[in-house]
């Protein structure tokens, strides 16, 4: 938990400095300010410190409709999915694991510019969202003659909020980092089965369910927007 918090004020200190640190070349180069107006609209890509190619894990996609200078409606998507096998031998006896895990979230939020009268713009935004996580993992040991399967689901709906910084290095195109961060309520459901591979009996031996609240720090993203 400690390194978490230290990991946000690090996150944090980072934009705060950045915004800081550029205002003044902002300030001097006015007359390549770029404020999207009204009804433009842009797809952006979001990529964080996770980001693995394979499954796009760490990844979003999101797409910005600007409704006046300071306020745009963004709509937010990321999806990933992951299939692992491990096959191992550990003395003669023989096993096959095939782990999948899929996630989904999407989210709706208010994103509101701080400043516009420069290149590089501070926002912020909140909304809410959804998140789904699905995993299931299969255990095959011949040497017992059994088949375990586990499936996992967690259904979330909470508040997400960011804030960072946008720089309009060209009239309708722009980077961005942000520091984003969720609360969320959630459900979860796991159940494992087993499974006689010589009788075909399969058996439920456990079944738990269970629901909460969730603090998350989603770390820092960095992401490039096209405007049109």
């Amino acid at each position: 938990m400690q390194h978490i918090v230290k990991i946000s004020v690090f996150a944090v200190t980072l934009l705060l400095s950045l915004a800081t640190s550029i205002s003044t070349f902002a300030q001097s180069n006015s007359d390549d300010t770029h404020a999207p107006a009204p009804g433009d609209k842009a797809l952006q890509f979001q990529i964080t410190d996770n980001f693995t190619l394979g499954s796009f894990e760490g990844s979003a996609l999101s797409l910005q409709n600007q409704v006046t200078e300071k306020r745009a409606h963004r709509i937010g998507v990321s999806i990933s999915n992951l299939l692992n096998d491990l096959n191992s031998e550990y003395q003669n006896s023989e096993s096959e694991d095939k782990r999948t895990n899929s996630r989904a979230e999407f989210s709706f939020t208010w994103k509101n510019y701080i400043t516009t009268d420069n290149p590089i713009k501070a926002y912020y935004g909140i909304g809410p969202e959804f998140s789904y996580f699905y995993e299931k993992n299969k255990d095959k040991n011949e040497s017992q003659n059994q088949l375990e399967t586990q499936r996992y689901y967690n259904i979330g709906l909470g508040v997400l909020g960011y804030f960072g910084v946008e720089w309009f290095f060209h009239p309708s195109i722009s980077m961005h980092a942000e520091y984003r961060g969720s609360v969320s309520g959630y459900y979860q459901h796991r159940k494992m089965k087993q499974k006689d591979l010589i009788s075909t009996t399969e058996t439920t031996t456990d079944k738990q369910y269970g629901k909460g609240i969730s603090f998350g720090g989603n770390g820092v993203a960095f992401g490039l927007s096209v405007y049109f």
